[in-house]
C-alpha cells in the first residue's frame, strides 16, 4: 500500500507537468499558427490600394474633364469642381476621400488615407495622398480647357 500512495503523488506530479508542456507547446504552435496565416492578409489588403487608386484617379478624371471650375486650396484636402451636372467636392472626411455632390450625402471614394494634399487649377490638378500604410501617391493630371 505504501508503494501505491508514492507513486500515485510523483506520478500525478509528473503527469500534470507534461500536461501543462503539453498545453504550452499546443498554444505556441497555436500563436505561430494564427500570425503566419495573418501577415499574408494583411498584405493582400494592403495590395489593394493601388487598385482602388486607379479607379479613384478614373473618377476624378472623368469628373475634371467635365468641369468648368476647378479649386483646390494648396496644402489642403478639398477640391470643388464645377460641372453643368452640379458641383463635385472631393475632401478627406476621417480616413476615407469622400466625394458629395451638390452638397447633398456623401460616397466614400478612396479608403484608409492618413493625410493628403490637393493642389488645383484651371490647367492642373495635383493630389498627393499619404496612406495609412505608409505608402504616398502622388499624381498630376492636365485639364483641356473648357469650349
Amino acid at each position: 500500500m505504501q508503494r501505491l500512495k508514492l507513486l500515485n503523488q510523483r506520478g500525478y506530479f509528473l503527469l500534470d507537468l507534461y500536461l501543462q508542456l503539453l498545453l504550452l507547446v499546443i498554444t505556441s504552435v497555436g500563436i505561430a499558427f494564427f500570425l503566419g496565416v495573418l501577415h499574408p492578409v494583411k498584405k493582400q489588403l494592403d495590395a489593394t490600394i493601388p487598385l482602388e487608386y486607379e479607379l479613384f484617379w478614373m473618377e476624378l478624371e472623368s469628373t475634371a474633364a467635365q468641369s468648368t471650375t476647378v479649386d483646390g486650396g494648396i496644402h489642403s484636402c478639398i477640391l470643388r469642381l464645377v460641372t453643368n451636372d452640379g458641383t463635385y467636392i472631393y475632401e478627406k472626411y476621417g480616413t476615407i476621400i469622400r466625394k458629395r455632390k451638390n452638397n447633398l450625402g456623401h460616397e466614400p471614394v478612396l479608403q484608409q488615407v492618413q493625410s493628403c494634399e490637393i493642389q488645383g487649377s484651371s490647367d492642373q490638378i495635383r493630389m498627393t495622398v499619404y496612406f495609412l500604410t505608409g505608402e504616398v501617391i502622388e499624381r498630376v493630371m492636365y485639364i483641356a480647357p473648357s469650349k
